[in-house]
């Protein structure tokens, strides 16, 4: 998966970050290589990405990090979700059954929180 990433595959990129989040394939759990692989593929507009770089903010595994980038990830992610708001990721997304946004909103205060919301506003994927 590492070697198709460095070419440019996404899902490859993504299915790192799943193994570092998961402790699997071969590698230990490690929530911030797992965060590293999954920035690669949610800056280039890769949907599953941006959600599970939101879900480690939320779930509070890299707590190292500001947590209005995980509220700006989220909302990039629901954004990037109401495109394809028929299909059962973008649907589960939009939806938010976990309460990730409401965890990351609760972290945040109101000023934090209309800069995640601005920061989302202003975001464009890389190539």
């Amino acid at each position: 998966y590492k070697k198709s990433c460095a070419l440019g595959n996404l899902s490859a990129c993504h299915n790192v970050g799943v193994a570092y989040e998961n402790g699997r394939n071969g590698v230990g759990r490690d929530y911030a290589e797992a965060a590293t692989w999954y920035m690669q593929a949610a800056e280039r507009a890769f949907l599953p990405s941006q959600f599970n770089l939101a879900a480690l903010y939320a779930n509070a595994h890299i707590t190292s990090l500001d947590n209005r980038e995980g509220l700006k990830w989220f909302l990039i992610a629901q954004k990037s979700a109401a495109q394809c708001a028929d299909k059962p990721l973008c649907k589960w997304i939009l939806s938010d059954e976990p309460g990730h946004r409401g965890r990351l909103e609760a972290q945040l205060s109101p000023a934090e929180r209309r800069e995640a919301r601005q920061q989302a506003e202003q975001w464009r994927p890389t190539r």
